[in-house]
């Protein structure tokens, strides 16, 4: 499977935007020759509402159960719900299949250092499943912040979303060579990030992403020749179609 593993999928209209109509979005990736994706809720990433949060959940595994192996969720709840964030969790993964959580420092407007976060932290380690965060964002969202938090949960496997975007991208290369347990995926970012990124993290510790779900075929192609422009034609195979799992499989394996 060759997978896109950041997107975003809208589960009830926003902004004036319909719905993510998952038939399309599998049809725009099929024709940059992608296969699926993981997916986040940006209904879930706009709300403190954690009972709201559980619903978009349940329905982000709704349609994930539609298009097993092709479509895979991320949950995001609030740290601010403490213990019942980190069950919401559970319940995520062991109940509703989801495969990873997915944290937004900044939309969701909270600091790594938050003790909820803690939580939410240990419990994806012990469910054997990562933690996608937005970064290059400041001031909640850099990496060296997350590394920070990736260093105190070093069973937990951490994935840099944007790997530093523009600014942060030496922060992110840093963290990377400091923790094995930090992933880089330069979602949304200049060339020279997946260069840095390659240099840090090696060809194994780097996954493809788009930021995509709101565009169209055309943005989908630009990330993929983007990243194509940065690496030879060996290592972009081996970031959509092998990373993906080892990383699912490091998350396994350090959960024990």
């Amino acid at each position: 499977m060759r997978l896109d593993t950041h997107l975003h999928v809208m589960l009830k209209p926003f902004f004036g935007r319909q719905p993510t109509d998952p038939e399309k979005l599998l049809s725009d990736l099929a024709e940059c020759g992608l296969d699926g994706g993981w997916v986040s809720s940006v209904d879930s990433m706009i709300t403190r509402d954690l009972c709201l949060q559980q619903r978009m959940n349940d329905r982000l595994a709704e349609m994930t159960c539609k298009y097993p192996g092709r479509i895979e969720g991320f949950c995001t709840v609030d740290p601010g719900g403490m213990e019942k964030a980190a069950r919401e969790v559970e319940r995520s993964v062991k109940d509703l299949g989801l495969i990873g959580v997915k944290l937004h420092p900044w939309l969701q407007a909270f600091s790594v250092t938050h003790p909820g976060v803690d939580l939410i932290m240990e419990m994806a380690g012990s469910l054997g499943v990562p933690v996608l965060f937005h970064d290059g964002t400041p001031p909640y969202a850099t990496p060296r912040q997350i590394a920070w938090l990736a260093e105190k949960h070093q069973k937990t496997q951490v994935i840099l979303g944007h790997a530093g975007l523009a600014d942060l991208w030496r922060d992110a290369a840093d963290a990377a060579r400091l923790h094995s347990n930090i992933w880089l995926q330069p979602t949304a970012a200049p060339p020279i990030t997946i260069r840095a990124a390659m240099e840090a993290a090696g060809q194994n510790r780097i996954l493809f992403g788009t930021d995509g779900g709101f565009g169209t075929t055309g943005f989908i192609q630009y990330c993929i020749d983007k990243y194509r422009a940065a690496l030879d034609s060996e290592t972009f195979e081996r970031i959509v179609l092998d990373n993906p799992r080892e990383l699912q499989c490091r998350c396994k394996a350090t959960s024990r």
